[in-house]
């Protein structure tokens, strides 16, 4: 089995070395680095790269996560053979044994996609790398997602732990893996306007609706060096990203909700719009809530991220 990693990095290079030194440990076919435009030093160190295993994309300005993984599927459809991809961020790795673990899958055709088990550096879930179902999917996922909150939804600790796994409709770009041929031929490649935020949502949900299937597989693990979403506070710094939240989640829940969508989003607009309350500068929160709205319920995901930043300073 031919397995490519696509690893997109920006302005962590002490964190990008590490998941390299991880990344060839499990020996893959090759590696594809996207430089996101890195202005620390990133690019004159890819720069001077020499393991033949080791390909470099530098992007000439930053695209974020969801526009690194666009031209880095791009990359891998057009420039290799390879038959799977695995994609994750340059502050996560994998941990020993788990592409190994992955080639020991029964993967059948209808299998387009496995989740790793995505683990904290201390040994934590990350939550953020939690898969989950649709929860919108029928009225027992939606009772079960109402009583239950976000694990009503999410695949639960036992799952984790039992080893076995499990078909889900969603989860992150840390561990992802995808079959090469039905990036080309089915999904394509992840919408690079959207930036940062629900892409790897918005694209898996996708892919698990195309007729195909994606399992978590926690055999498979990786780790994320990250900070959690339980830990995350309603204040965003800095502020521009609270309109990529917005204006995504939007298009998130409309994928996900169908005709239930509006039921769904006037609440979370309530919320948003509430939230100004945690600011010092609340009309420039106000402000650039109330564009990601509109761009999100118009579908509009062309606005220019240095648009986005001029924004949250007025």
């Amino acid at each position: 089995m031919k397995l490519y990693a696509v690893i997109v990095t920006y302005n962590r290079l002490e964190r990008l070395k590490r998941t390299l030194e991880a990344t060839l440990g499990e020996n893959p076919a090759g590696v594809l680095v996207v430089n996101n435009a890195s202005t620390d030093g990133t690019t004159e160190w890819l720069s001077n790269v020499e393991d033949k295993h080791i390909k470099i994309l530098n992007l000439p300005e930053n695209k974020g996560g969801a526009g690194g993984f666009h031209a880095g599927f791009k990359w891998i459809v057009e420039n290799t053979d390879a038959e799977w991809l695995v994609c994750y961020d340059d502050d996560a790795y994998p941990q020993d044994g788990a592409y190994t673990a992955f080639k020991k899958l029964p993967l059948s055709n209808q299998i387009g996609g496995v989740a790793a088990a995505v683990y904290l550096p201390d040994g934590q879930i990350a939550e953020m790398n939690r898969p989950s179902i649709n929860p919108f999917t029928n009225i027992k996922t939606i009772v079960k997602a109402a009583i239950g909150g976000r694990m009503g939804f999410h695949i639960s600790d036992d799952w984790y732990r039992l080893k076995v796994n499990k078909k889900i409709d969603q989860s992150s770009f840390v561990g992802l893996f995808l079959r090469v041929s039905l990036v080309r031929d089915v999904w394509g490649y992840p919408d690079e306007n959207l930036f940062i935020y629900a892409d790897d949502m918005i694209y898996t949900n996708q892919v698990s609706h195309s007729g195909y299937d994606i399992l978590f597989a926690p055999t498979v693990e990786f780790v994320h060096d990250c900070i959690t979403l339980i830990q995350q506070k309603a204040v965003y710094n800095p502020l521009w990203k609270a309109f990529y939240t917005y204006r995504n989640g939007l298009k998130l829940y409309r994928l996900m909700a169908g005709h239930l969508f509006w039921l769904v989003v006037l609440p979370k607009i309530f919320v948003w719009i509430l939230n100004t309350r945690h600011y010092k500068n609340k009309k420039v929160y106000l402000r650039l809530s109330i564009i990601a709205i509109f761009d999100g319920l118009f579908e509009k995901y062309d606005r220019p991220h240095i648009e986005v930043i001029k924004i949250s300073e007025c």
